[in-house]
């Protein structure tokens, strides 16, 4: 049986929105009966056995606000001063330099408990347990790292080393649209700041009776000069079902100071819209700007300004700004809210001719979307989720033609499994809107490797 077919025995292509706004309302007491379930679970599962390396580091954090609050009651010194900047070195990654900081303090004052811990922290971050954990010892016996947890820490930076993530997504709508694509990447990491990843990409795109088959190849490098600042830059080719091949690049930058992170993305990429674009090997230079700020509660705000030319001359602007705030939260359940507001704009609707572009080129795009999803966590290994949403837009495609709205909901289902050595996840959404109807498929693997 085929993906629509079986998604059609969930949501009928005929549905009404009367009906789908129904078959919404099953879908939210559902999602209700498993936050609501919670309540049954059993006394053996709410004690879940807790890592012992993460309660040790919850116990440095608790460390590190008890000494912020006693320094606070303390006039500035020399040795405070040299501890502040080996502070802000191991933020930033100079280790060397932190180190030395903290010798400094502790050679004005040898007993100083902030010195010793700060310099315990910064060895166990540059992976020195031993000099870690006779600085714990000295300082906080209660926090010391034991050599369970030493192997424990160990294998979890070896695990980091080499990794391998592979997943298939699909999109399909009932406009005779279909689209998939299927990966594989490896990813290995020779140091803390330098990493490497290989992608390949099976692409395919179709529509009504038409169908093209794409292959990609790419190569990233991600570099971490200090910890608040990483960049990437990656090198790709798209090869065509008729052996012509284009090549693309992407580079990243983002920075991060207090509660805000700034990332820059420039690329080139295949500009795959519809069978006519792909079929003319159409591509664009893709830049955007994006800027996101912590707030209280855990809320964060999202603003992104983009920026792109097609190879046939035609630009697009757009911007879009998110906000996404966590409702409730406990050992086992997240409920989220988030709103998205978004426009986008092309400077050219018709070719030389007078005639409409073979592809999405709006002179207003513009819209929001509400979103509440809850995920709880059902065993150690198993989460479980679902949102709903609901989605208002119009748009214009040039100034003599009048502007079309449109609104419309949607549903979706989600699943998170994993284990020591594995991670796997599956989401499934489906969108109703006025003039059409959209579902997508999502389902990935992440496998580590000592």
């Amino acid at each position: 049986m085929s993906l629509p077919s079986i998604l059609g025995l969930f949501f009928p292509i005929n549905l009404s929105m009367k009906r789908a706004f129904l078959t919404l309302k099953l879908f939210f007491l559902l999602c209700l009966f498993l936050g609501l379930s919670n309540l049954t679970a059993s006394a053996q599962e709410e004690m879940e056995y807790v890592n012992p390396l993460e309660r040790r580091l919850k116990n440095l954090y608790a460390i590190d606000e008890y000494l912020s609050a006693e320094k606070l009651t303390k006039k500035p010194s020399e040795a405070e001063a040299y501890i502040e900047l080996g502070n802000l070195r191991r933020m930033q990654g100079e280790f060397e330099e932190s180190e030395r900081f903290y010798k400094m303090a502790l050679k004005l004052e040898p007993n100083s408990l902030q010195a010793m811990q700060g310099l315990g922290m910064l060895y166990y971050v540059m992976g020195d347990f031993e000099k870690a954990k006779s600085l714990m010892n000295q300082t906080f016996p209660e926090a010391f790292v034991s050599d369970e947890e030493k192997i424990m820490a160990e294998a979890l930076k070896e695990k980091e080393n080499t990794s391998i993530f592979s997943g298939l997504n699909i999109y399909e709508n009932d406009k005779n649209i279909t689209e998939s694509d299927g990966f594989i990447e490896v990813y290995w990491a020779s140091d803390h700041r330098l990493s490497t990843s290989l992608a390949l990409n099976y692409l395919t795109y179709e529509e009504y009776n038409s169908k093209e088959v794409n292959k990609k190849a790419g190569l990233t490098l991600y570099f971490k000069p200090s910890n608040s600042l990483s960049v990437s830059m990656n090198a790709n080719t798209l090869l065509y079902s008729q052996g012509s091949s284009l090549n693309g690049y992407s580079l990243t930058a983002a920075a991060e100071s207090g509660n805000f992170t700034a990332t820059a993305i420039a690329s080139k990429e295949a500009f795959r819209d519809n069978i006519f674009t792909i079929r003319n090997r159409y591509y664009k230079n893709f830049g955007k700007l994006a800027l996101l700020g912590k707030l209280k509660g855990k809320a964060n705000i999202i603003q992104g300004i983009s920026a792109s030319k097609v190879s046939d001359g035609n630009k697009f602007y757009g911007f879009d700004t998110e906000f996404v705030k966590p409702l409730f939260e406990d050992e086992k359940n997240i409920l989220t809210a988030s709103a998205r507001v978004f426009y986008e704009t092309a400077t050219k609707q018709k070719d030389a001719n007078g005639i409409y572009l073979n592809y999405w080129m709006p002179k207003e795009y513009q819209g929001g979307e509400l979103r509440v999803s809850l995920e709880r966590k059902h065993t150690k290994k198993l989460s479980l989720g679902c949102d709903l949403q609901y989605m208002q837009s119009s748009y214009r495609l040039d100034d003599s033609v009048k502007k079309v709205k449109s609104n419309g909901i949607g549903a979706g289902v989600s699943a998170k499994y994993k284990n020591k050595d594995f991670e796997a996840a599956g989401y499934f959404g489906e969108k109703l809107r006025q003039n059409y109807r959209e579902r997508r498929l999502e389902v990935s693997g992440f496998w580590s490797f000592f």
